[in-house]
């Protein structure tokens, strides 16, 4: 394992987005701190915690028994911390490359894995089907029959809040393993190239403050 080339998705969602990404990869350069993504840490702890039933969070609790069908997996395995191994897991790509992924949940009796998003946005049924990360868990875990997606509103301070979290589950497919394949292999193909420097397509899709890369010192993001 130690002598493959170990990709993860956000590298390759970030390469497919910028190819000048893994230059500043290689280079070590330090990701930006968003205010949403430690909001978004902060209501994982929450979910997580409730799901595991190692800190029930009293907001869920209460809407889960207030009737309706509402109610949140359960949990055996879940990330307490950041890059947790009991979480983590390899896969090979080829003889050159493997994959590394990092689950927010698993339950192992159930046969799931379970990935928390919050957004200011409400996901839906269909974004969570066409989740490219989804699709590469499902290669990750094989044994893995089911995915879920817990999702809620972005600040949890919001008097109900917990109003705002969905539950969508779907089977894992053969399909998704192959068209998750299929995306990883796009990837490496632009690795392989090794053309990083952006195009004049990508430097006026940076040009765009909406649409820098997240590396700090970046030379062309930044320029």
């Amino acid at each position: 394992m130690s002598k493959k080339i170990i990709l993860s998705y956000s590298t390759l969602a970030d390469l497919k987005k910028w190819k000048h990404s893994w230059i500043n990869k290689m280079l070590g350069l330090p990701k930006k701190e968003f205010e949403f993504l430690k909001e978004g840490k902060e209501i994982h702890k929450v979910l997580l915690g409730h799901m595991a039933g190692v800190q029930p969070d009293e907001r869920i609790m209460k809407r889960e028994a207030n009737g309706g069908d509402f109610q949140l997996p359960k949990l055996e395995v879940y990330e307490k911390v950041d890059f947790d191994p009991d979480t983590k897991k390899y896969f090979d790509v080829d003889d050159k490359y493997s994959m590394v992924t990092f689950v927010d949940g698993l339950n192992l009796t159930e046969s799931f894995i379970l990935e928390v998003k919050t957004s200011s946005k409400a996901w839906t049924p269909g974004m969570y089907r066409d989740l490219m990360q989804r699709k590469i868990y499902s290669i990750a875990f094989p044994g893995m029959k089911r995915s879920f997606l817990v999702s809620s509103g972005r600040d949890q301070t919001l008097p109900g809040w917990e109003h705002s979290i969905k539950v969508f589950s779907m089977q894992n497919s053969e399909k998704d393993r192959e068209e998750a394949m299929r995306w990883i292999k796009e990837g490496i193909a632009v690795l392989e190239k090794g053309d990083f420097d952006p195009d004049e397509k990508e430097l006026a899709f940076i040009s765009s403050k909406f649409n820098k890369c997240w590396y700090v010192g970046c030379r062309w993001c930044e320029a």
